[in-house]
C-alpha cells in the first residue's frame, strides 16, 4: 500500500465513478490503472506479431470459432488428380466431340 496526492477535483471525480460504479475508490484507481498501462505498454523488442490486417482477421475468425479452418488441397493435390482428372477430362473430351 502506497499513499498518492491527488487534487481535490481529481478526487471527486474518482469518487463520482465509484458511486456510479458501485465500487469502492481503490478498485477505481486500479482498474483505471491497468488499463492505461495496457494500452499504453510499449511493444516487445522482439516482437515478431504478423501486422497483416486480414491475416490478423483470420486469426481473430479462428479465435471465435468461425474460421474455415486450415485446408489440405495441397497435401491432397496428387490423390484428386487421380481420382478426378481422368474423369474430367474425358467428360470434357466428349463434350467437345457433341459440340462439333
Amino acid at each position: 500500500m502506497a499513499n498518492v496526492e491527488i487534487s481535490q477535483e481529481l478526487l471527486e471525480i474518482l469518487e463520482d465513478v465509484a458511486k456510479r460504479e458501485h465500487h469502492s475508490l481503490s478498485e477505481v484507481i486500479e482498474n483505471a490503472l491497468k488499463n492505461f498501462a495496457l494500452e499504453h505498454r510499449s511493444p516487445p523488442q522482439n516482437d515478431t506479431t504478423n501486422h497483416d490486417p486480414l491475416q490478423m482477421i483470420a486469426e481473430a475468425a479462428e479465435e471465435l470459432g468461425l474460421g474455415s479452418g486450415k485446408g489440405d488441397i495441397s497435401e491432397r493435390s496428387r490423390d484428386i488428380l487421380k481420382a478426378n482428372f481422368a474423369d474430367d477430362l474425358a467428360r470434357r473430351m466428349r463434350n467437345e466431340n457433341e459440340d462439333e
